[in-house]
Formats: C-alpha cells, structure tokens, sequence
C-alpha cells in the first residue's frame, strides 16, 4: 500500500514498530518522528548503531506498516498488494475447506514480500 499524502500526518503519528537484535537478544523497539523522511532516517540510524542489517526496501516496510494502521481512503493498493490479496484469499478458502494453514504461511513468507515490493516498484511508479 502506499500512503496518498506523505506529507500528511498519519492516524496515530509516524511511528514504526519492529524487532531489534542486540548481542544475540531480541528487543521490541518503537522509533517515533515528525515526518515520514525523518522516520525513515531515525529507524535507519537506530538500526546501524545497534548493529543490524538495515533492509534495502526499508522505508518500503515503513510505508506498509503505517498503511495498515490507517483508516479506508489514506492510503492506495498497489499492483503488488492487489496479487497478495489474492493469493491470500485463495489460501483462506482453501483453509477453510481442506483444514490446512496455507494463509498463515503466506503471512510470514519473505519472498512474497519481495514479490509483492518488486510487482508495486514495477507498475505504480
């Protein structure tokens, strides 16, 4: 998804949520700014002086995250999201008949991520 305005503040402020590996622990951390473009700097930062990867589709998963808590109409579905309903629709039908667990799978697969990143850089320029 893509925000429609990122100049505009987000419900619930530029925020972002993720996990942050010390010396082999794992911590919850939560990074908070005033814009989109800051945020993305000071998540980066945070990530380089604790000494972690920092990914390259980063403010991509940034923009996704602060999508996801938004209400209908502030942000837009991208090619790439379009796919991944689908496929997750499918998965969820195919659960609910043969008792699998195909969606939750789906869920937490990173090459779909990938995908999903490539299909929207690809056709929503």
């Amino acid at each position: 998804m893509k925000l429609k305005d990122p100049h505009l503040a987000p419900v619930g402020g530029w925020y972002y949520e993720f996990t942050l590996t010390r010396e082999a622990r794992t911590f919850p951390a939560i990074i908070r700014s005033g814009s989109f473009r800051n945020l993305i700097a000071n998540v980066k930062k945070d990530m380089e002086i604790n000494g972690n990867e920092i990914p390259v589709d980063l403010a991509y998963q940034i923009e996704q995250q602060i999508c996801q808590r938004q209400p209908e109409g502030r942000c837009w579905m991208q090619t790439g999201d379009q796919v991944a309903n689908m496929i997750h629709s499918a998965a969820r039908l195919i659960d609910s008949v043969a008792g699998t667990t195909l969606e939750r799978k789906a869920k937490g697969c990173k090459v779909c991520g990938k995908r999903r990143s490539v299909l929207n850089k690809m056709f929503n320029k």
